[in-house]
């Protein structure tokens, strides 16, 4: 299952910017761009979780059941912030939250990916 998945995925962009001094007016402007950009309708929410300093979304285009664009967005006002886009061809929601909780325990060996593993690991952002 998780090979389809993976088959199913044919891009993946990734922005993460560490909570640092000298990236505090980077930080805010990207979080700007990103908020006014996840306003469009296209851009369906699919789950929200956090709290207090550190937060996540993750976002959809398509259909529930042919998924066409995935957003993963969170910020830590400790770490920083940081966006992962994952764009595919008839990604099921499920298969992919179910690939990211792989990723974090270690069951896939991606040695290509490690910073994708970090960043959906639960102590990163």
């Amino acid at each position: 299952m998780k090979k389809k998945t993976l088959e199913t995925v044919k891009k993946i962009n990734i922005l993460a910017i560490p909570k640092k001094q000298e990236n505090e007016t980077k930080i805010e402007a990207e979080k700007t761009k990103i908020s006014n950009i996840l306003k469009d309708e296209k851009y369906q929410l699919l789950m929200k979780y956090g709290g207090g300093d550190s937060k996540m979304a993750v976002y959809f285009t398509g259909s529930e059941e042919a998924v066409d664009e995935i957003i993963v967005y969170g910020e830590d006002k400790m770490k920083g912030m940081g966006i992962a886009r994952v764009l595919g061809d008839n990604m099921n929601p499920s298969d992919i939250l179910q690939l990211v909780r792989s990723l974090q325990k270690g069951d896939i060996d991606m040695d290509g990916l490690e910073g994708i593993t970090k960043m959906f690991a639960s102590d990163q952002l």
